[in-house]
C-alpha cells in the first residue's frame, strides 16, 4: 500500500511539474519576444556607413565600355579638383593623365565596333548638367555615327601571358 501511495505522490508530482514546466516554457518565449521587439525598437536606426568604391583606372573603363556599350566618361587629371559624378548607362573611369588631353579634362566618348571614339572634352570644373547631356549625345552615337571622330588612344596591354 505504501508502495502504490508512492508510485501514486511520483505520478502526481511528475505530472504536476511538467504542466508548470511547460507554462515555464511559454512564458519564457513570451519574455524572448518581448525582449527582441523592444531592442528593435528603441531608438532611431542607424544607417550603415557608404562603401568607398574605387573608379576603374583607363584600360579597364575602356575594356567595359566596350564591352557593354556604354558611353565612356573618362575625368583625367581630376582627382580632388570637384567630386566625380556618377552617370547612370555609363563607364566612369579616372586616371591621373591621357596622351593629348590635358590634365583637368572630362573625355566623354562612344564605343564602336570594339574601338572607343571621342565625342567631346570639356574642362573639369563643367559637371552636372553639361556631362550628362554629353553622354547622352555620345549614347545616340554608339547607334548612329555622325561625321568623323576621333579615336581614343588604346590603353597598353600590360597582361603578360608565357606560350608554349
Amino acid at each position: 500500500m505504501v508502495k502504490h501511495t508512492f508510485t501514486l505522490f511520483v505520478v502526481l508530482f511528475v505530472l504536476t511539474t511538467s504542466g508548470i514546466a511547460a507554462g515555464d516554457v511559454e512564458r519564457d518565449r513570451k519574455a524572448r519576444v518581448a525582449l527582441a521587439l523592444s531592442a528593435t525598437q528603441s531608438g532611431p536606426t542607424v544607417a550603415p556607413a557608404p562603401r568607398v568604391v574605387t573608379l576603374p583606372n583607363y584600360a579597364e573603363a575602356y575594356r567595359r565600355a566596350v564591352g557593354r556599350g556604354e558611353p565612356l566618361v573618362l575625368y583625367v587629371g581630376c582627382d580632388g579638383r570637384h567630386p566625380i559624378e556618377r552617370i547612370p548607362n555609363a563607364v566612369v573611369g579616372v586616371t591621373a593623365e591621357l596622351a593629348g588631353y590635358d590634365p583637368g579634362t572630362v573625355v566623354i566618348a562612344y564605343p564602336r565596333e570594339g574601338r572607343v571614339f571621342v565625342h567631346v572634352a570639356v574642362r573639369c570644373p563643367d559637371h552636372g548638367e553639361s556631362v550628362v547631356k554629353s553622354v547622352q549625345e555620345a549614347r545616340m552615337r554608339i547607334v548612329a555615327p555622325s561625321g568623323k571622330s576621333e579615336e581614343a588612344p588604346v590603353p597598353l596591354n600590360w597582361d603578360v601571358r608565357a606560350s608554349r
